[in-house]
């Protein structure tokens, strides 16, 4: 039995400030498979709506990996499965985004206190409001699917040794830049492929496992 659990937790500076929680996680298990989402909104002013990005981006992911069925692992190749994996995240997270825009509408008393170059910037690209990194792993009988774009990571804890999901991306943007789901090409950026899956790990009898998607060190958030 595969054990799993989230907890999301506001940071002091936020709650100092009164500022929402800007990030997610979720856990879903039904006896077929087990899912864990980590999803971190952007800090910067001007993404507004990053707390919602952040929830959406882990509905997204819950909905992709539960429309993984174990027949494509036997009717398509790892690169068509990643494919469209990743393209059901981000078109999903998309029609979320639009939605919420088209129930609730940005008002003037959320862009009160943005310069006018980003409320130019949201303008041009409304998602950027709701700029998030992602997140999330699955286990699905004897393979391990990680999935994530941005800082952060998948760890694995294999007998007391702990294994990193994705390879150092010697490329990936430091200091306050990220990787984020609001670039409105982000699927054709190389950036995108963050987004992977392992799909040869074996989850062996008697060998225990545990995924964490937190990184084991935390960089700077988008501003």
């Amino acid at each position: 039995m595969i054990e799993q659990f989230n907890v999301t937790s506001i940071g002091y500076s936020h709650v100092k400030s009164g500022k929402v929680c800007q990030d997610f996680s979720s856990s879903y298990s039904d006896g077929e498979r087990t899912i864990i989402t980590a999803c971190d909104g952007h800090g910067g002013n001007v993404y507004i709506r990053s707390h919602k990005g952040s929830k959406f981006a882990a509905l997204a992911t819950l909905r992709a990996m539960l429309d993984l069925e174990s027949v494509y692992f036997r009717k398509y190749i790892a690169e068509e499965i990643e494919y469209n994996l990743k393209l059901n995240i981000l078109c999903e997270w998309n029609r979320l985004v639009r939605e919420d825009l088209a129930e609730h509408p940005i008002r003037k008393r959320e862009l009160a206190i943005l310069t006018d170059a980003q409320i130019e910037s949201i303008k041009q690209n409304p998602a950027k409001a709701y700029g998030t990194t992602l997140g999330g792993a699955m286990i699905f009988g004897n393979r391990l699917i990680c999935v994530g774009l941005g800082d952060g990571g998948c760890l694995l804890l294999k007998n007391g040794e702990i294994i990193p999901a994705f390879p150092e991306d010697e490329d990936e943007p430091v200091a306050n830049i990220t990787y984020s789901l609001c670039e409105e090409n982000a699927f054709e950026q190389d950036t995108i492929e963050e987004l992977k899956e392992i799909l040869q790990e074996e989850i062996n009898n008697g060998e225990q496992y545990r995924a964490n998607i937190y990184a084991i060190y935390q960089k700077p958030k988008s501003q």
